[in-house]
This record gives structure tokens, sequence and C-alpha cells, in this order.
């Protein structure tokens, strides 16, 4: 996300990256869905605090949010700033038209699938680019590329791949 230079969505001032990410300070981190929102809709703990669910914004900003519901503060953000200028600051925080029209619905299942959907595309885009520049061929690897995991018996411990203990 930070690759992005995202924008504020009240003020339209480029986001503190630095500050943001700094462990001090976790404020700077908003569920675009509000936790205490999704608590109310009957969204289970855990289902709420996911990538696809956070962005960066202002201390004020955050506040500001509290536990509406996005349909209500976007609305009042395209009524302050203009809807291109929302679209805009939401573009930054890589929150596409697909994304704004599901938050416009208060729909948390379309918005995470949309938001998802371009943190991925834009996640392959960087590790792409990152295999370009060390020698790599700077081609992402698409999911038909990777060999699936063998089926885990049941009750046993899947593999860890990741670790080398």
């Amino acid at each position: 996300m930070s690759y992005e230079k995202p924008l504020d969505l009240n003020t339209g001032l480029v986001i503190d990256v630095a500050d943001a990410l700094s462990w001090q300070n976790g404020k700077q981190f908003h569920h675009f869905f509000p936790r205490a929102y999704l608590k109310k809709e009957g969204v289970k703990s855990g289902q709420d605090n996911v990538c696809g669910n956070l962005i960066m914004l202002s201390a004020i900003t955050n506040n500001w949010i509290s536990d509406r519901r996005p349909s209500a503060y976007l609305k009042d953000l395209a009524d302050w700033n203009g809807e291109d200028v929302l679209r805009e600051r939401l573009r930054t925080c890589l929150i596409e038209e697909d994304a704004y029209q599901a938050a416009l619905r208060d729909d948390y299942d379309g918005f995470l699938r949309a938001r998802s959907e371009t943190l991925h595309r834009r996640l392959m885009a960087l590790i792409g680019s990152a295999a370009g520049s060390s020698g790599g061929g700077g081609t992402p690897v698409s999911s038909s590329d990777v060999e699936p995991d063998p089926p885990v018996a049941a009750g046993s411990e899947p593999l860890d791949r990741d670790s080398v203990d």
C-alpha cells in the first residue's frame, strides 16, 4: 500500500508512511469497515482484522470515522470534497471502483473480494518487478505455475514449508 503514496481520505494529504508504519503509531491503520460496526453487524471476530480491510489514514480522519458504516462516511466525504476527488484518494489506497461500490452498499464480503483482488494484482506486479531487477525474468508467477500441495490426511498436521524447524 505504501508504494501508492496513499492520500488521507478527508484531508487529501499524503500519509507519512514511515510514521504510519512505526510500532509506536498503530493509530494510522484504519479498518475501512470499522471493527465496531462489523461487530454490530454480526461479523465474527477475526474476520474483521484482515489485510483487505486495512488502509492508512491520519489519526484525525480515523477518529472522525469512528464506528460509522462506510456508506455514511463515504457520502459525507463525497459531499465535502467531490466524488472525483474521493475516488482518486481511494485509488491511492488501492480501493478501486468495484470495492468502492460494494462499500457504498455496506457489502463487506463484496468489498473484501474486490479489494483483495486489487491487492493481489498489485503485489504480483511488485514481485514481478522485483524479480526483474534481481536478474529474474520479471514475470510474475501465476497460480497455474505452482504445484498444489498434496492432500493432508485427516488429523495430521500440514507441512510448513516456510519454516526451517
